[in-house]
């Protein structure tokens, strides 16, 4: 299902690629039905009381599907070049703009989603760690769009005593973003699945545990930001700056 939704066009150059990114996204309302879906999946999984923590971990890859929905512009401009090939910015500028309408969305998802918890009686200060987990995982979603072709030689892989193992590094390849936002994301998860549940946690240790997270994960948010902008280089011709 596709919309003829057309939003007026942008006056500064510096909103070209969120106006396409959002036009996009309006002229596809399924990705953003499944945006929605997913984060209400990771909402209620936060929101979850007794339950195991790997429980609650899960709502790491339903986020993260949620940002990539949200991210799927960004991955049409990378498999075709044509369509960024006269904009003026490097390739991590470009990488840079396309988040910026999946951080917003998935920002609005995660601060909504636990409100729309709150007024049905099932809040849980869990929930105040979602928005804080945003950035890394609409991160890990550009990792996935910049990705690229699988090159052949880890399609074939190579013979083994256990078999052939071609398999496994496609799915390495595959996975890398999803498992780069995890492991960012990760600590503030961890922090997530243990507070909150005892009537001493406040609100305000559930958002520093959150914030802890974030910033534990900064390195690798960093090396996934150079993997970004390296790729767009591969893919465009032209070195990162």
């Amino acid at each position: 299902m596709r919309s003829g939704v057309r939003l007026p066009f942008p006056r500064r150059a510096g909103l070209l690629v969120p106006w396409r990114d959002t036009t996009a996204l309006l002229r596809a309302p399924g990705r953003l039905l499944w945006a929605v879906v997913w984060a209400a999946v990771a909402v209620a999984l936060v929101g979850l009381d007794d339950v195991p923590a790997p429980v609650t971990l899960m709502a790491l890859p339903a986020g993260y599907l949620a940002a990539a929905q949200l991210a799927e512009p960004a991955r049409l401009e990378a498999d075709d070049l044509r369509r960024s090939a006269q904009l003026p910015w490097t390739a991590a500028g470009l990488a840079l703009r396309h988040g910026l309408v999946p951080a917003a969305g998935l920002l609005a998802l995660f601060v909504l989603g636990p409100a729309v918890a709150g007024a049905a009686g099932l809040w849980s200060d869990r929930l105040l760690v979602l928005p804080a987990l945003a950035p890394a995982l609409v991160g890990a979603a550009l990792v996935s769009a910049y990705r690229g072709t699988v090159p052949v030689h880890l399609m074939t892989g190579s013979m083994t005593p256990l078999g052939g193992h071609g398999a496994v590094r496609r799915a390495a390849v595959a996975g890398a973003g999803a498992a780069g936002g995890a492991g960012c994301a990760g600590r503030g998860g961890r922090s997530a699945a243990r507070g909150g549940t005892g009537r001493r946690r406040t609100a305000v240790a559930a958002a520093r545990r959150g914030r802890d997270g974030l910033v534990g994960g900064g390195d690798r948010a960093q090396d996934r930001a150079w993997w970004v902008s390296t790729r767009g280089w591969v893919r465009r011709g032209r070195p990162p700056g």
